[in-house]
């Protein structure tokens, strides 16, 4: 069965988005809004001929997996012609998602919206489909009459993602560490520390400094992140150690192996 608007794009996909700029400028800006990080999985829903993709796929110096999908098989083959890296091009109806749940980081749906008569079905489509999902609520005024409502943890889902991060850099890097792969391990320190950055930028974008919560938080990483840098650096690390306020006497310990008990 053909979507009821992929003729309509059909025909004009030799056209869509090439006579002005604006597409490639908002998609640009969009990308750059939303924050993505390397590593993350990507949903360009309603893609057309890839204005949101290709930003993605330029972004400076972040890896993404990104799947473009549109009900337009002539967007898609234009789309598909450019080569870009990292992206899986494939048809993909936005009121009716053939994803399992939980399969991405971030969905885009720029420039689509608006064509779609199934708008409520198509957002109810993309939320399961997403890590984690976030309301932003315009009204500022409680239930009762201008009464401020509870005040809402907006960063949550970033502390759970930054804890995620942590798990899986340690784990990463203590296999390779085991193997003798050196340079793996140090990209993966590294990459910690870019998302690590990355968490307290995307929540002073959120709010005006960080809340205990959070601070608590980011101390945690960056104590992971001096316990994987201790075999490169142990002098450094050791210093460090200390100044998160632990015991001077002994080396700094690999993440989950206590520095009191032999490993």
């Amino acid at each position: 069965m053909v979507a009821p608007d992929a003729q309509r794009f059909d025909r004009l996909a030799p056209i869509y988005d090439q006579a002005v700029p604006f597409f490639a400028e908002a998609a640009g800006r969009l990308v750059d809004w939303a924050g993505v990080t390397p590593g993350q999985r990507v949903l360009d829903l309603g893609s057309g001929r890839g204005a949101v993709s290709i930003a993605l796929a330029e972004a400076s110096g972040i890896e993404l997996e990104i799947v473009a999908g549109d009900v337009s098989e002539q967007m898609l083959s234009r789309l598909r012609a450019l080569g870009l890296p990292r992206v899986d091009v494939k048809y993909m109806d936005a009121t009716a998602i053939d994803e399992p749940d939980n399969s991405f980081d971030l969905v885009f749906c720029a420039f689509v919206l608006h064509f779609l008569a199934g708008r409520a079905q198509a957002l109810a489509e993309a939320e399961p489909a997403m890590t984690e999902t976030e309301t932003i609520d315009s009204d500022d005024d409680g239930p009762s009459g201008g009464e401020p409502g509870p005040v809402r943890d907006t960063t949550e889902h970033l502390r759970r993602k930054l804890a995620q991060w942590c798990e899986k850099a340690v784990e990463k890097t203590t296999a390779e560490m085991e193997s003798l792969e050196t340079h793996s391990a140090v990209r993966n320190v590294m990459l910690l520390f870019d998302r690590i950055k990355d968490f307290e930028k995307r929540v002073l974008a959120r709010q005006e400094e960080l809340s205990a919560a959070d601070r608590a938080a980011l101390n945690d990483a960056l104590e992971v992140l001096v316990q994987m840098l201790g075999p490169f650096a142990p002098h450094m690390t050791e210093e460090l150690w200390i100044a998160f306020g632990h015991e001077g006497d002994t080396q700094t310990p690999w993440p989950g192996v206590s520095s009191l008990e032999p490993a």
